[in-house]
């Protein structure tokens, strides 16, 4: 901590100078005889406590003191007078002075002031540190990275927390007893990204406790004590160990990565450490390619406990076989992305639209339960969403619309059935001849001939071939014959009329 002492007075600046030192013989100390030299030592270099007269020349203490409060904030002042004056003391509090003592002032207070300078400064060092190492847990960016701005990390883990009721200092001592160096810093804060949980980094001079055999077990023991204090669920995750300051946001994933191995677990905690969870895990997933396909065509036809059976497998097979949690987020991937799939299909072949679904985040889930109650419903607001848009859409209106939208291209009742209504064909066809007046395959001819003919009309360039081509006919003998029995006359007539 450095200080500075502002006195025009010799002999009462060189007390206060003796009693700092009394308090420790190593602080660095300077000394100024007025506030514009004072002023100009607090511009060329940092300090963080300043104790100052009131009356001196050039500039007093507390025009001094209006300096430091507009350009250095941060400083502890202290003013020391030896007037007891209401009006000074309230111009002090207007520049934030933090204390104001009468002289002769007493050895205790001084040493009180200092005391608390000490520890509002060590405060403000860890926060800055904190806040250092979180900038850089979270960014890819390695490259303004500089040890200067870093404790010493010859050796550090990261470590991610999970639980209601832990504190941060309780996992500092924690942490500490599993790596076996109390005296090494732990910088604790809480997540930016999860705030239910504390980011840790160990910053070790040496790999300590953890490069023994033994300290993964060691680990185990001290989290049952620590679990059995807290009582409710707990999960810890631990990267490797690094020494690089430009491996801090590696360390942030692995330790990530190591947490999210609580949905392997069985009695809702755990502490997991990077090497050991990560090593032989299965990373292929073949059940995923055997049931993606039925889990869609069970959504698509609105068989939602035979699709939420599926989801249900296939998220226990990927829990219970042990795999790697990357198959995990893999398998809860591709379910999303079956519903998204789904939602696809409705939104192109329904007037209202239907919101896609979000990637889901394993880390905002406490469990294997919770993730699939997430999935439950998903499925629950999914088919219902289906469900209200049949009801609410009148089935025949939307196949005369999809008619009229495309034509051109080999439309199959069969098929609409199948993939747009999800129904039996054959009663789709009954009810569309039931509200029509007309079979769907006459209505599509209608639909047909009619842009056909206002194709000849208009469209004089185009062949008879290319307008067959246009309105979906592949045969053009079939065409012409089909044109004439509904018109009277062939296509070609029909545009020779219209040139004529």
């Amino acid at each position: 901590m450095r200080i500075l002492v502002v006195d025009d007075e010799y002999y009462a600046r060189k007390a206060l100078l003796q009693t700092i030192r009394d308090w420790d013989p190593e602080a660095a100390l300077d000394e100024a005889e007025d506030g514009e030299e004072a002023l100009g030592k607090l511009r060329a270099q940092p300090y963080e406590l300043l104790f100052s007269d009131i009356r001196m020349p050039k500039l007093d203490g507390l025009q001094l003191a209006a300096a430091v409060h507009s350009e250095f904030p941060s400083v502890f002042n202290v003013i020391i007078s030896g007037y007891d004056d209401f009006q000074y003391a309230q111009k002090a509090i207007v520049y934030q002075v933090k204390d104001y003592l009468l002289k002769p002032a007493d050895k205790t207070a001084i040493w009180s002031i200092l005391e608390k300078t000490r520890a509002c400064t060590e405060q403000a060092e860890q926060e800055a540190i904190r806040q250092r190492l979180g900038d850089l847990l979270y960014t890819e960016n390695a490259d303004g990275i500089h040890a200067a701005d870093l404790p010493p990390l010859a050796c550090y883990r990261t470590v991610i927390a999970q639980a209601d009721d832990l504190q941060e200092a309780r996992l500092v001592r924690f942490l500490q007893e599993i790596f076996g160096a109390k005296a090494a810093p732990v910088y604790a804060f809480r997540d930016r990204r999860y705030p239910d949980r504390i980011v840790a980094v160990w910053a070790g001079e040496t790999p300590s406790a953890d490069a023994s055999p033994g300290w993964p077990a060691k680990c185990q023991a001290a989290f049952r004590k620590l679990a059995g204090e807290i009582g409710g669920p707990v999960f810890i995750g631990i990267s490797a160990a690094h020494s690089a300051p430009e491996e801090l946001c590696a360390s942030y994933r692995e330790a990530k990565s190591a947490v999210l191995y609580k949905f392997f677990g069985e009695d809702g905690r755990g502490i997991f450490i990077f090497e050991e969870v990560s090593r032989n895990k299965r990373y292929n997933y073949e059940l995923l390619d055997e049931l993606l396909p039925p889990l869609y065509n069970k959504l698509i036809r609105g068989q939602q406990d035979e699709a939420a059976a599926i989801v249900d497998r296939l998220l226990s097979a990927a829990i219970e076989s042990g795999m790697s949690v990357h198959a995990l987020a893999s398998t809860c991937s591709k379910i999303i992305a079956a519903f998204n799939s789904v939602i696809e299909h409705i939104n192109e072949n329904h007037s209202e639209s239907v919101p896609y679904l979000e990637p889901a985040d394993l880390h905002q889930f406490r469990d294997a339960r919770e993730l699939r109650t997430y999935f439950d419903r998903k499925l629950v607001l999914l088919g219902e969403r289906i469900a209200s848009l049949r009801k609410k859409e009148d089935v025949v209106e939307l196949i005369k619309d999809y008619v009229e939208r495309n034509y051109r291209y080999n439309i199959m009742l069969d098929d609409m059935a199948k993939n747009m209504f999800y129904t039996d064909a054959s009663y789709l066809s009954r009810l569309f001849k039931k509200k029509n007046g007309t079979s769907f395959s006459q209505f599509l001819l209608s639909v047909r001939m009619r842009n056909a003919k206002k194709l000849l009309e208009t469209s004089t360039a185009l062949t008879v071939a290319e307008v067959a081509n246009a309105v979906g006919f592949n045969d053009y003998s079939y065409f012409i014959q089909m044109y004439k029995k509904f018109y009277g006359e062939t296509p070609g007539q029909s545009k020779k009329r219209e040139q004529s």
